[in-house]
C-alpha cells in the first residue's frame, strides 16, 4: 500500500505524500502544516494550543504565498 510513497533510496517514505493521500489534504498544505507544527513545538508552544494556531493561520493559505 505504501510502496508508492517510497523515496528513491528505497529505505524511507515520503510522509507528506502519504499523509496527503490518506487525508485528502493537498501536499503543499500538508507540508506547510508539518513545518509549522515543528516550528511551534520547537519554541515550546503548549500542545493544546498548536492545533488552534495552525487552523487559524491556515485560513490565510500561507502555502500558496510566494516567498
Amino acid at each position: 500500500m505504501f510502496e508508492q510513497f517510497k523515496n528513491p533510496d528505497g529505505k524511507t517514505y515520503n510522509g507528506v505524500a502519504a499523509m496527503a493521500a490518506v487525508t485528502g489534504i493537498p501536499p503543499d498544505e500538508m507540508s506547510w502544516m508539518a513545518k509549522r507544527i515543528q516550528a511551534l513545538v520547537k519554541v515550546g508552544t503548549p500542545r493544546g494550543q498548536i492545533s488552534r494556531i495552525v487552523k487559524e493561520e491556515a485560513k490565510a493559505r500561507p502555502w500558496e504565498q510566494k516567498p
